[in-house]
């Protein structure tokens, strides 16, 4: 049994380990414009290979790095994208030469390269040069010096044989894998009209027309939306009519998430209201007040059009009755709704 364990282990360790393959992509290098003097492919492409400690460079590689040196705005700048086996970029770096070297910018693209190919050259070591071999002795002792020649003089120190200090250079601050920033934010414009179905704001169910101006800052908007109500009557008790529209106009803030839109409203109006069918008919308008919420949809279209469709629910703070001969015909609720739907053209 004991001789048994000692051939296991012998096979064990005869066995060699297998290492992990190295990490491989292809380069596509470009010297743009005002970049013709910067170092070429085959510089990059050994200084990469020297850090690495291997050539990382293969045709047939699924993962690809584009490295591109051109004079932007006067100065000379760098960018390196790697690109996953997909096709889909997974990161940039950009560059800008100090002083206007290449040489230098080349040297650090060289380094932002490796990293993207291999990360873990951050914790390796960089490749130590080897020191010259010391010449061998002579095998047979030398000649002895004629006597008329002087003293010889003592033998030079010999170098060190020591290596000299491994130097690693500093990892760039940012990684391939941090994806670039989204642009900034714009403030954009836009107009719209469109229609409503609404119910609680006249004494029928009624339509109307809207128009909408207003701006957008990132996820916020704000717009000014007049409204205009097509008159809607009811019979009264006892004989007659009376009919009501509104006329108002709202303050309208939004966020938005996606095509979704959540949005206060601040309305202010008047309400028309008129009677028929009597002798004693009269037309006044009374002044018309509300708060509420907005829940909608903005769907592109083409260009800068969107469809734009949304709810409203609001709460009269202005209470108004129509009267007809004396008696109290409709009163408007306490709270109302309305359905509206439009085109919304942003600009620029």
């Amino acid at each position: 049994m004991r001789g048994a364990s000692v051939l296991v282990a012998a096979l064990a360790v005869s066995v060699p380990a297998r290492a992990a393959p190295p990490a491989t992509a292809r380069l596509a290098y470009v010297r743009g414009h005002g970049a013709e003097r910067c170092p070429g492919d085959a510089t990059l492409r050994g200084a990469v290979a020297e850090r690495l400690g291997y050539d990382p460079f293969r045709d047939d590689a699924p993962r690809l790095i584009a490295a591109r040196v051109e004079q932007v705005g006067g100065a000379l700048g760098g960018e390196v994208t790697l690109y996953d086996p997909a096709g889909k970029v997974a990161g940039t770096r950009k560059l800008v030469a100090a002083n206007d070297d290449c040489a230098d910018l080349v040297a650090t693209m060289a380094l932002a390269i490796s990293i993207a190919v291999d990360p873990d050259v951050l914790f390796r070591p960089a490749p130590v040069a080897r020191p010259p071999r010391a010449p061998d002795p002579p095998s047979a002792s030398p000649a002895p010096p004629p006597a008329s020649a002087p003293a010889s003089a003592p033998a030079p120190p010999r170098a060190s044989t020591l290596p000299p200090p491994s130097i690693v250079p500093d990892p760039l601050p940012v990684l391939l894998e941090i994806p670039p920033l989204p642009p900034p934010a714009r403030v954009r414009f836009h107009a719209g009209i469109g229609g409503l179905v609404a119910a609680g704001t006249a004494p029928a169910v009624n339509g109307g027309f809207t128009a909408q101006l207003g701006l957008r800052y990132g996820a916020f908007s704000a717009a000014i939306e007049g409204r205009a109500d097509v008159p809607a009557a009811t019979s009264a008790p006892g004989g007659g009519t009376v009919s009501g529209a509104l006329y108002a106009g709202s303050f309208v803030p939004c966020f938005h998430a996606r095509v979704f839109a959540a949005c206060g409203l601040v309305t202010a109006g008047g309400l028309r209201g008129a009677g028929s069918g009597v002798a004693d008919a009269r037309t006044d308008v009374t002044p018309f007040a509300a708060l509420g919420l907005r829940a909608g949809v903005e769907i592109p279209l083409v260009w800068r059009v969107a469809l734009d469709v949304h709810g409203d629910f609001t709460a009269a703070l202005t209470p108004t009755t129509l009267r007809l001969d004396g008696r109290d015909v409709w009163t408007t609720p306490r709270a109302a709704g309305a359905l509206g739907a439009g085109v919304l053209v942003h600009f620029p």
